[in-house]
């Protein structure tokens, strides 16, 4: 739910509230497992395995914006609340392989919690009609809360017995404060050439310890990122640009949460709480023009990541596959990102992929875990919207592909996904309502086929994901409606998270969403914003628009 507020002409106020609920649960009956050594049979398992991850979450923002009689000088103050309660829980059944009979059960409780609260402050002026100042600051608090336990019952009846040991029931209690301020300073030429060189300085600060006040000893840390965007509109139009900037990823609770992920005994994780922050270089050229109705956009990107949170994996007995996380990564790519936009009319079709070379190493002395890896990552993705005139009806299609993608060992299978909407504006267009289908010909799942290849370790995985639905959207818009070009509305984005699943961790081909860390809605409300180094340009009538995005803290 959104609200916003016109006070006067140079005041308003916006606000939004979203809730959101996940619910899912994973049964694995006759869950088999063999080991042999050469022909010899060593052992058989047999497992009834229940996984249980609920969530739900809320994201609250408020943002005043105050903006003066000169254009483009703009104050604004952005709040932020999200909070996501996780429980994560599985039970492991024993069975015998003859009769089934349940021999013992392993029972898993996992709560946890991550809430975050930020608070923003923004300032922008314009020097003369060429130049602009921007400057700001930004505050992130984040707790991070997970409780864990394991219980042992003997047969099918027997009461769970509390495990006390500390690897095995204990507590994770992470705060972590970010501290950011930033400044930037564009330039735009009589010539529509225009450069914007900025920088963030953030200090993070990070208090960890597990419930028996073992401390986790993370020094604070202070770092200095700069950004530097160029650009030149040409004569048609068409605008050529380059940018570099720095961002910085922090590990999501995923990599920090070492409650031992069992429900699958030969395949567990272990996450670090001990993770620094990854840092990623990155450099971009584009090209952009319009020809005919169709606007296209090509850029070639290279990317390096120092410090970058792998997986390091180990066998743990005869036959248990132990996967954790360490900041030992180097990350390089470099390709082509290409875009269509095509007007047709009623039609209108976008569509674009990008393609990269990726190289990946994990800087370990040991040459029974040292890894390597290169080769061709691609993604393509297509949307199509077609209008039925006047009657407020339109069709939209969207689809996705992504190709396989090289991991540190191995590989990770490619999957696509499409949908079918169909939707309905009301009258003088206060609200609509829109029925789709996605995946509506995967009757039998989506397949993704993965594999790991190390000296220790040699495996091969099949996952089938079932994702076919039907959805219904409806909104409604209350209050007075003009049909005015909408006001660029400012919101907060944490980004500075690493994503669910990265890391190369994992394998499961698609990651479930939630995985203890924010909602799963978007942050913070509002109309979102252009990506950092976008550059203030003049268009084709000579008018200058609104600034775009500056070198925010926490980014």
């Amino acid at each position: 739910m959104g609200f916003d507020y016109d006070i006067n002409k140079y005041n308003s106020l916006a606000a939004s509230i979203q809730f959101g609920v996940r619910n899912n649960r994973n049964f694995q009956d006759g869950l088999l497992a063999r080991s042999f050594q050469g022909i010899n049979l060593l052992s058989t398992g047999l497992r009834d395995v229940d996984v249980k991850d609920l969530s739900n979450n809320v994201d609250a923002s408020l943002t005043y914006t105050r903006t003066f009689e000169k254009p483009q000088k703009e104050f604004s103050i952005l709040a932020l609340f999200s909070r996501n309660n996780r429980t994560n829980d599985f039970t492991n059944s024993v069975l015998d392989p003859t009769s089934r009979q349940t021999f013992s059960r392993l029972k898993n409780l996992n709560d946890s919690y991550n809430q975050e609260v930020t608070l923003e402050l923004n300032y922008q002026a314009p020097i003369g009609k060429m130049q602009m100042i921007e400057f700001g600051g930004k505050q992130i608090m984040r707790q991070v809360t997970s409780n864990f336990q394991y219980f042992f019952a003997q047969g099918a009846t027997g009461e769970y017995v509390l495990n006390n040991n500390a690897q095995l029931s204990n507590a994770l209690n992470y705060n972590q404060n970010v501290s950011g301020t930033y400044l930037s300073y564009t330039y735009t030429t009589k010539s529509n050439f225009s450069v914007k060189a900025g920088a963030r300085y953030e200090y993070t600060a990070i208090q960890a310890n597990l419930q028996n006040e073992q401390k986790i000893d993370i020094p604070a840390f202070g770092v200095l990122v700069p950004s530097l965007n160029l650009s030149k509109r040409l004569k048609k139009g068409d605008i050529v640009k380059f940018s570099y900037n720095r961002r910085i990823q922090r590990p999501s609770l995923q990599f920090l949460n070492p409650n031992i992920q069992a429900a699958n005994p030969l395949n567990i994780t272990i996450g670090n709480p001990a993770l620094n922050p990854e840092f990623t270089n990155n450099f971009e050229l584009s090209y952009n023009t319009y020809v005919k109705g169709t606007s296209i956009s090509v850029a070639a990107f290279a990317r390096n990541t120092n410090n970058a949170i792998q997986s390091v994996r180990d066998i743990v007995g005869r036959d248990t596959i132990r996967t954790t996380f360490q900041n030992i990564g180097l990350e390089n790519s470099y390709g082509l990102n290409l875009n269509f936009n095509i007007n047709l009319g009623k039609l209108n079709i976008g569509t674009g992929g990008d393609i990269y070379y990726a190289t990946l190493k994990n800087n370990v002395p040991n040459p029974l875990y040292n890894a390597s890896n290169q080769g061709w990552v691609y993604n393509f993705r297509a949307f199509g919207n077609y209008s039925f005139g006047t009657s407020g009806w339109a069709l939209q299609l969207f689809s996705f592909y992504r190709g396989r993608e090289v991991q540190l060992q191995g590989i990770r299978g490619g999957f696509g996904v499409y949908s079918l909407s169909l939707n309905k504006d009301f009258k003088n267009k206060k609200g609509s309502v829109g029925f789709g289908l996605e995946n509506f010909f995967n009757f039998n799942g989506i397949t993704i086929r993965s594999e790991l290849v190390s000296p220790v370790i040699n495996q091969q995985s099949v996952n089938i994901n079932q994702n076919l639905s039907f959805k219904i959207n409806f909104n409604y818009r209350i209050g007075k409606m003009t049909f005015d070009a909408p006001k660029r509305r400012k919101s907060i984005n944490n980004d500075d998270l690493k994503g669910e699943g990265g890391g190369e961790g994992g394998g499961d081909g698609m990651q479930q969403g939630g995985q203890g860390g924010r909602g799963q809605g978007q942050q913070g409300g509002g109309n979102g914003k252009p990506q950092q180094g976008q550059q203030p340009q003049k268009n084709k009538q000579g008018e200058k628009p609104k600034q775009e995005e500056k070198p925010k803290s926490g980014n």
